[in-house]
């Protein structure tokens, strides 16, 4: 289980267990065991449609902590907003590691842990531990001095080498998840209006074969990070308002088609514009 700081710091904590044990009592103690007594309680728990987090004991545990609560699927990324991709990445980085340490990946979990926070990532410009601490804690030396203790040594030596192998790892995921973007991806800018893809979106179409395929256009508020936007949202829509840039497409207008949803012009009532409203085509009390 990897709990992720949304926020701030995009810190990690990595939770070795099992989906059968993973009771709604066990996933509140790990979060008791592994969160609160590090960084104290959260403001908002967000979490995907998971029994343990959807049981009522334990919204309910989370509820007398007065702590929020906000269910996501892996259809609807749009709640989590930018920490989706960011949950890609850490899954990337743990499929990469565990490849090559099949039998003993879950003793390795709070090295892998410590070497994701000390490293910066491409929208932070400090690293996770510099966030959280204030410093950059001291990682494990790239020499050693010879010890008469053999197992001392091969400890050591094994310490080692699983941290190459977790930098390395890591440094792979990041270039893997940043090349899925960087060969078509070219980065929007504040104003700019995008379309966003309707695929994933929870909307009060009769029937989904026949809803439109993009929503929009909507103008970008603001530039989050090199892949992440906020855009203006209608206020009727409850969803969250930051975006993934894999969901959005630019918007264009040229001159052989001319500008695009065109309206008739209004008449002029007591000197103030007026549209007439010719039928109304829905209504819900």
């Amino acid at each position: 289980m990897s709990v992720v700081d949304h926020g701030l710091t995009k810190g990690v904590i990595l939770i070795p267990t099992n989906k059968d044990g993973l009771t709604a009592e066990k996933t509140a103690q790990h979060l008791l065991d592994n969160l609160y007594k590090h960084f104290s309680l959260p403001d908002k728990f967000i979490s995907d449609q998971g029994s343990q987090f959807k049981a009522e004991s334990f919204r309910e545990f989370l509820k007398l902590l007065e702590i929020e609560s906000s269910l996501s699927t892996a259809y609807h990324p749009q709640t989590d907003g930018t920490t989706k991709c960011f949950n890609q990445e850490i899954e990337t980085y743990l499929s990469i590691f565990c490849t090559g340490q099949q039998e003993s990946w879950a003793d390795e979990l709070s090295l892998m842990e410590f070497v994701h926070n000390s490293r910066r990532h491409s929208d932070r410009q400090h690293s996770p531990f510099e966030l959280i601490l204030g410093i950059q804690p001291h990682a494990i030396p790239q020499m050693f001095a010879s010890t008469k203790f053999g197992s001392v040594e091969e400890k050591v030596k094994h310490l080692e080498q699983i941290r190459k192998e977790a930098i390395t790892a890591h440094e792979l995921a990041v270039a893997r998840m940043a090349s899925r973007l960087r060969s078509t991806f070219k980065p929007f800018k504040k104003g700019e209006k995008v379309w966003l893809n309707a695929k994933n979106l929870k909307l009060p179409y009769a029937t989904k074969k026949i809803s439109t395929k993009r929503e929009g256009p909507f103008l970008i508020k603001d530039v989050l990070g090199p892949v992440t936007y906020r855009l203006s949202l209608p206020d009727s829509w409850k969803i969250h308002d930051i975006f993934h840039a894999a969901l959005l497409t630019p918007f264009r207008e040229t001159d052989t088609h001319g500008p695009a949803f065109t309206k008739p012009a209004p008449d002029l009532v007591d000197d103030e514009e007026h549209q007439e409203v010719e039928r109304i085509v829905k209504h819900r009390m």
